[in-house]
């Protein structure tokens, strides 16, 4: 077990605060934002920020159990209704995991104006395979996302970063299973982009990539397919377009 809310908590909360705010309160009006429930997290990931709604409080109670991990934390929060956990209990708790079997649970608690409010509550899996390559996805309504949206990457151990954008909308894109291909699409057009682990962001295109919004990718990414719908009825009005280029 590991315990935060000891007499060095890093909220620096007497013992009568610690024990109103871990006996908990009524959680009316509170909501558990993120992690979304039964969230699989890879390990070798950065710690997640925990986000909630109808609660305000500069300090929180979190605990986080599962089968083989305890930890109880006394906190100051990391932003207005968030609270970033702290890097070194999050691979704790990753080295501890037992994946699907045992889920971890996370309770958070936050010391209002007239007491404690919660806990709230969810339920997440750390995966006992660790991350190997990045994760990449898109956005429109970022503060990075500028002309319209951009491809983020979260790689191994590191938070989420601009991969394509600043230089046009982009958005819709499809990643090879092996991961060293990336096809995505700006505006109308598209390209696709060879990928390595220190492959820098906003890359030159290896080749043009026509119709590339969300395409089925082949694992070694040599070729794509993409299919449309008509606007209205169920059934393409075109055959599929497969097209094949040299990275």
């Amino acid at each position: 077990m590991i315990d935060d809310c000891g007499a060095n908590n890093p909220a620096r909360l007497d013992a009568k605060t610690i024990t109103t705010l871990t006996a908990g309160g009524s959680a009316t009006g509170a909501r558990w934002l993120y992690p979304y429930k039964e969230t699989i997290f890879p390990r070798g990931m950065v710690a997640p920020t925990l986000m909630w709604d109808g609660a305000q409080g500069d300090v929180v109670y979190v605990h986080i159990s599962s089968m083989l991990f305890d930890y109880r934390g006394c906190l100051p929060v990391s932003g207005p209704q968030q609270l970033q956990l702290p890097q070194a209990v999050w691979k704790q708790a990753g080295d501890q995991t037992l994946g699907p079997k045992a889920p971890f649970s996370i309770e958070v608690t936050v010391l209002g104006s007239k007491g404690a409010i919660g806990p709230m509550r969810t339920e997440i899996v750390i995966a006992q395979a660790t991350l190997k390559g990045s994760i990449f996805y898109n956005s429109y309504a970022s503060a990075s996302s500028t002309l319209g949206g951009a491809v983020f990457r979260i790689p191994p151990g590191g938070k989420a970063e601009v991969f394509l954008g600043g230089t046009g909308c982009f958005g819709c894109h499809s990643v090879s299973a092996n991961g060293t291909h990336l096809i995505a699409s700006n505006g109308a057009d598209g390209a696709s982009y060879a990928l390595t682990p220190t492959t820098a962001p906003n890359p030159q295109p290896s080749a043009a990539a026509p119709f590339p919004s969300f395409v089925g990718l082949a694992p070694d990414g040599s070729v794509y397919v993409n299919t449309a719908l008509p606007a209205q009825g169920a059934r393409p009005m075109t055959s599929p377009i497969a097209s094949r280029w040299r990275s």
